[in-house]
């Protein structure tokens, strides 16, 4: 495993890949964890983060060179009951059947040629690394993949879009003045969370706070269902002045509260405010506040929370810092992956056309529009 290690790190020296320590700790953490196939943990850690056929081809050579194993298939389960998803060999207790918000305007349609990409971003969250999706805006759908997977384990999963306008201050939390509304919303969301949880009776209607003006009143109707310490802290609050208070980033949320956290496009932030996240990604990381008069405090993420970053390379200011991308497990989306029949006629089903001849006619003009782009594409270069 040393002798490969620093056999590609010579051949890819001048490319943009940094192959270290890191790289082959991981590896040896997958291989005392499923040594029954080590070419599953080699495959995860160096094969998906190379962007071209050539580079995995170039890369599985000098594997089978340098350690003498063989390449071997890797099978993809894909099982899921009320209590469980399992992909390939890792199983998740599905925390909620009930599906996120999400579901209800973006129908949830799971692509057969997607499953590699999803049972790879799925060893990571079980493995608790965090992830570096990579692949163009367009076609690769980076987001739509963890989405897809938070719906099916029942997961709260926010997303946090990244510009070069975002600082220090929107990444971790800034001063705002006090708005009652909106704070009481966010502790009532919380405590709404909490309570489907813990109990089997669906009261959404009845606590579906997003159009309401919260008022004493309506607090005080709210007592029968959250602890009435709580209920009586915002109805405190509702009596105070006007002043200013620090409100937490989502990021900070997210640690605290346990969600997976999408942090899209990165590679279009200021290089230093990224790298205040690089404590974080650690292993055992946590994150050192001086904002808001936190004073050096250290905030320790929940066990359940996962940060995923995406970013397009050709986009922004191209790749990140090596520091960041080495913390993390880069996984390359490709967007040139042909449709399976089966997962076409799912796409047409979503967008609730049932009738088998036109399920088929959309197929076939699909199949052609692609042939002549293919021949375009060939007459341009």
């Amino acid at each position: 495993m040393l002798n490969f290690n620093e056999k590609i790190q010579q051949e890819f020296n001048n490319n943009q890949w940094d192959f270290n320590l890191r790289d082959l700790l991981k590896w040896c953490q997958m291989f005392d964890q499923n040594n029954q196939n080590k070419y599953k943990a080699f495959y995860l850690i160096y094969i998906k983060r190379m962007r071209t056929k050539k580079d995995q081809d170039h890369i599985k050579q000098i594997y089978q060179e340098t350690t003498g194993w063989n390449i071997e298939s890797i099978e993809i389960d894909f099982k899921i009951d009320s209590k469980l998803l399992q992909i390939g060999s890792r199983k998740w207790s599905r925390e909620s059947i009930r599906l996120p918000t999400l579901s209800l305007t973006h129908p949830i349609v799971l692509m057969r040629h997607q499953l590699e990409s999803l049972s790879s971003i799925f060893e990571c969250l079980s493995l608790s690394w965090p992830i570096l999706l990579v692949g163009p805006s367009s076609r690769s759908s980076k987001s739509t993949l963890i989405h897809i997977l938070s719906c099916l384990c029942g997961h709260s999963c926010q997303t946090f879009e990244l510009n070069s306008s975002i600082d220090t201050n929107e990444l971790l939390g800034n001063y705002e003045q006090f708005n009652f509304q909106q704070y009481a919303k966010y502790h009532l969301n919380i405590l709404k969370n909490e309570y489907i949880k813990n109990n089997e009776i669906n009261i959404l209607n009845e606590l579906n706070n997003e159009n309401k003006i919260i008022t004493i009143d309506y607090l005080n109707e709210l007592k029968k269902y959250f602890p009435l310490n709580e209920i009586e802290k915002l109805i405190l609050k509702y009596s105070q002045e006007q002043h200013f208070v620090w409100i937490e980033s989502i990021l900070i949320r997210s640690m605290r509260q346990g969600d997976w956290l999408i942090l899209e496009n990165v590679n279009t932030c200021s290089l230093s405010v990224l790298d205040r996240l690089n404590s974080l990604l650690e292993p055992n990381g946590q994150l050192i506040l001086n904002e808001g008069g936190g004073q050096g405090s250290i905030i320790k993420p929940h066990e359940n929370f996962r940060l995923i970053l995406t970013m397009d390379p050709k986009q922004g200011n191209g790749e990140i810092s090596r520091a960041m991308k080495n913390r993390c497990c880069e996984i390359y989306i490709d967007d040139q992956q042909e449709y399976n029949y089966y997962d076409l006629k799912e796409l047409i089903q979503a967008c609730q056309i049932y009738q088998t001849k036109q399920q088929e006619d959309f197929i076939q003009i699909h199949q052609i529009l692609c042939q002549k782009g293919l021949r375009m594409f060939s007459f341009f270069i």
